[in-house]
C-alpha cells in the first residue's frame, strides 16, 4: 500500500447536525470519542446538512467540515473512501446508510431501523432485544448505560467545600427552549440568589445571550459564561445544576453533580420525572421553570438531599463507555 492509499485509508467520516435546533449533543459525544480513534490512526471529517458556524471551535479535530444537502449527504461519504463512516444524526437512518460503502457504525438513542456494522445506544431503558428486528444479525449491539460516552474531563471530580454553593444553570449549547432565561428570571423572583450563588452556562449557539447578559448584571451573585471548552472544571466549581435531559445529563451523574433537570426537546420527553425515579435529582417540567415557587422550592430539595443524589449519580455511570465503544470501533478496521 502506497502512502496516497494510507491516506484514504485512515479516513473517519462523520455525519451528523449540530444547530440552534438539535443543539451539540451529537457533536459533543462524537467529540469524546475522536482522540482515541485519531491516536489509532483515523483522520475525522465531518459532513453535515447543518452546523452553526459559532460551533466551529468545538470541532477542530475535523480536517474539513463538508456542508450538503441531507439527500446528498451519501455522495458525499462515498466520495472521502472512508475507512468508516459514523453516523450520530436525528434524521437518517436505514435509507441513506444502505449507500455507504465503508462499514457504518451508529450512535443512536430513539430505537429506530438501522443498516450498519456497529449501534450503541447507552439510554437507561435500552435493551438488546428492543434492536432485534432493527439492525442487520451482522451488527453489534452496545447497549446501555455501561456504554455512556463520558469524557474523562468528567471522572474522579474533587470540589472544594464552600459556605455559599455554586449553582450551574446550562440547558446544552443552543437551549432552544429558552429555559436558561426562564431559569434565572424566576430565581431572581424567588430571591434565590440571596442563598447561593449563581454561575450561567449560556453555550456558543445560545440566541438568549443578550437578554442573559442584562439579567445576570443586576445581582453579583450571578456569573454569566458564553461557552467553555473547559466544563469538567466548571463542573468542579459547582455543586449543584440545573439543566436539560441531554447529553450533559450523565455527565452530571458522572461528575457527581446533583441536579433538577428538565425535558426540553422532544426527544428527551422519555426522560420526564427520570431524577426523581432513579433517585439522582429533582425534576421540574419546562412550565414550571417560569414559577419561582417551585424553582425554589426544588433547588431547596436538592440541596437537602445532595450527598444521596450525588453518591447514587457516580454508581449509574462509571465513565468507560469511551474505552469500550473505541475498541468496538477498532475492531471494524
Amino acid at each position: 500500500m502506497n502512502f496516497y492509499q494510507k491516506e484514504k485509508a485512515s479516513i473517519l467520516a462523520v455525519v451528523l447536525k449540530a444547530d440552534h435546533y438539535i443543539g451539540t449533543g451529537h457533536l459533543m459525544r462524537v467529540k469524546a470519542l475522536l482522540p482515541k480513534l485519531m491516536l489509532c490512526g483515523l483522520t475525522p471529517y465531518l459532513i453535515t446538512d447543518s452546523f452553526d458556524k459559532r460551533l466551529t471551535n468545538l470541532a477542530c479535530e475535523y480536517t474539513q467540515i463538508i456542508k450538503c444537502n441531507i439527500s446528498d449527504v451519501a455522495c458525499k461519504v462515498n466520495a472521502l473512501h472512508p475507512t468508516l463512516t459514523l453516523f450520530d444524526h436525528y434524521f437518517l437512518q436505514e435509507e441513506t446508510e444502505k449507500q455507504i460503502t465503508s462499514p457504518v457504525i451508529v450512535i443512536d438513542d430513539l430505537k429506530r431501523r438501522h443498516d450498519c456494522d456497529l449501534l450503541t445506544d447507552a439510554n437507561f431503558s435500552r435493551k438488546n432485544d428492543d434492536y432485534l428486528n432493527l439492525v442487520p444479525k451482522k451488527c453489534k449491539l452496545l447497549i446501555g448505560t455501561r456504554y455512556s460516552l463520558i469524557r474523562p474531563e468528567f471522572l474522579n471530580i474533587i470540589r472544594a467545600t464552600r459556605k455559599r454553593k455554586n449553582i450551574l444553570i446550562n440547558y446544552g449549547g443552543a437551549d432552544p427552549a429558552h429555559a436558561c432565561v426562564k431559569v434565572v428570571t424566576s430565581v431572581l423572583a424567588s430571591g434565590l440568589q440571596q442563598i447561593f450563588n449563581f454561575i450561567v452556562l449560556a453555550g456558543a449557539a445560545n440566541a438568549d445571550l443578550e437578554k442573559l447578559q442584562t439579567l445576570c448584571a443586576v445581582n453579583p451573585s450571578f456569573k454569566l459564561i458564553k461557552s467553555t471548552a473547559k466544563v469538567g472544571e466548571l463542573f468542579s466549581e459547582c455543586d449543584l445544576a440545573m439543566g436539560a435531559y441531554g447529553g450533559m445529563f450523565k455527565e452530571r451523574l458522572c461528575a457527581g453533580l446533583p441536579t433538577v433537570n428538565t425535558a426540553i426537546a422532544d426527544n428527551q420527553q422519555g426522560c420526564v420525572m427520570m431524577s426523581t425515579r432513579l433517585g439522582v435529582g429533582e425534576d421540574l417540567l419546562l412550565k414550571d421553570l417560569e414559577d419561582p415557587s417551585k424553582v425554589k422550592k426544588s433547588l431547596l430539595n436538592l440541596y437537602k438531599n445532595r450527598e444521596l443524589y450525588a453518591h447514587n449519580g457516580k454508581k449509574m455511570i462509571s465513565g468507560e463507555g469511551i474505552n469500550l465503544v473505541t475498541a468496538a470501533i477498532l475492531d471494524l478496521l
